[in-house]
């Protein structure tokens, strides 16, 4: 299931919790870059960045779940 497939309710949750992600990567600083490469999985810098991944991504599967369980049974009650 993509953005694009939900519900235009489950639609506005998604972007809400995207958006919130979104303002709290913008606060944290660049990750450095060594040499010409930046090495993010090498980076100290960038466990912040991979704090939030581990509290958002969760948070947008089970949206994702719940989206479909609740699509698939409004559509059924359509029938």
């Amino acid at each position: 299931m993509t953005r694009d497939e939900l519900s235009p309710e489950w639609r506005e949750k998604y972007d809400a919790l995207v958006n919130e992600w979104s303002a709290k990567l913008e606060k944290l600083p660049e990750p450095k870059r060594k040499g010409l490469n930046l090495l993010l999985h090498e980076a100290e810098d960038s466990r912040p960045r991979r704090e939030l991944e581990k509290e958002y991504v969760p948070r947008l599967k089970a949206l994702f779940a719940e989206a479909k369980k609740a699509m698939k049974v409004s559509g059924e009650e359509g029938k």
